[in-house]
């Protein structure tokens, strides 16, 4: 959704999402990125230009995606987190990492947080000063480190 102060109006940008679970502007302000838990997948959502009020698939991953955060470069980190085991096991297995794009998809880094979280779901990935700090909503701690 979008909203303008300035005439107190909601616009719906995007419907009929699989569990939407983060968003981050791109840094000219141009596009948003949405992610879609229950897709593994990132939409991207035009705001400006010639493709304005129009959306596309970004990129489809191999898990999860949670939140997505922008670095001070333009590039965005998604927490990701990847499931071993049949779909419906009831004990499947965690991977949880985190994934640094492009503006235009390209995969520039790919860091495990299984050091730092064991099985359990990373929630956020944020890079400041070429360092990481992740999160999950299920640790009692958040983690630092430069990869």
């Amino acid at each position: 959704m979008r909203y303008d102060p300035s005439t107190n109006q909601t616009t719906v940008l995007l419907s009929n999402l699989a569990v939407p679970s983060g968003v981050a502007v791109s840094k000219d302000g141009s596009f948003v990125l949405v992610s879609e838990y229950l897709s593994n997948r990132i939409q991207r959502v035009w705001l400006k230009g010639p493709r304005a009020n129009s959306s596309e698939l970004f990129m489809l991953l191999a898990g999860r995606p949670d939140n997505i955060k922008r670095n001070s470069r333009g590039q965005f980190w998604i927490s990701v987190n990847s499931y071993l085991g049949p779909p419906g096991f009831p004990r499947r297995t965690i991977l949880p990492g985190g994934i640094r794009v492009t503006e235009n998809a390209i995969i520039l880094q790919i860091v495990s947080l299984g050091a730092e979280y064991g099985t359990q779901p990373a929630s956020e990935v944020q890079e400041y000063n070429e360092t990481l700090y992740s999160g999950s909503l299920v640790a009692s701690y958040a983690s630092i480190f430069t990869p």
